[in-house]
């Protein structure tokens, strides 16, 4: 019933921490599914305020001098559309920061056809997971210049994506039995 989209920020090194960001997001969306911030131990959820003005929201946090400067910022919007098979939205960068390097991507669900991209972000290549993904190098955006990205696509059955991706071992799985290992080993567990 709605689009995940996610931000993927990496600050240039130049950028001196610590640092205050706000972030602008449909207010629609509700709270972030997620913000998050590389640190030593990997990606954590790092503390946020949202404040809504107008049809937006600002996701306002601050990243202290010992953080890595990445960030994820993920929210769901529920202004996809559909009707019938017919689903269509339109994802907006509202400009509020100057990017050296955006780039675009667009995974198409599971079971969508007749993908169409505006602007047009290419033909896709198909993903490890088994799903096409488009992609579009975007380069340096100014601030204040907006970007926006309508998609629409055929998908009968609204099955999402992550429904129908399998967890698959990254090693071969050893058929070992309780039997075979020796069950005393396990005695001390």
């Amino acid at each position: 019933p709605s689009a995940l989209v996610i931000y993927r920020i990496t600050l240039p090194a130049e950028v001196a921490l610590p640092l205050d960001l706000a972030l602008r997001i449909p207010a629609v969306a509700g709270e972030p599914h997620a913000v998050a911030a590389r640190q030593l131990d990997g990606l954590n959820n790092i503390p946020y305020e949202r404040q809504v003005s107008g049809a937006w929201a600002t996701i306002s946090l601050s990243l202290p001098q010992y953080q890595a400067q990445y960030i994820q910022l993920e929210y769901y919007d529920p202004t996809l559309t559909t009707d019938g098979a017919l689903r269509s939205f339109t994802y907006q960068w509202p400009g509020d920061y100057a990017v050296q390097a955006m780039s675009i991507q667009v995974q198409q669900p599971l079971e969508a056809t007749d993908m169409r991209i505006s602007p047009s972000l290419g033909s896709g290549a198909l993903g490890q997971d088994g799903l096409v993904y488009y992609l579009a190098e975007i380069g340096a955006v100014p601030a204040g210049q907006t970007v926006q990205i309508t998609l629409a696509y055929q998908n009968s059955r609204g099955i999402l994506s992550l429904d129908g991706l399998q967890v698959q071992p990254s090693a071969p799985i050893p058929e070992t039995s309780l039997e075979s290992a020796g069950w005393t080993r396990f005695l001390p567990w």
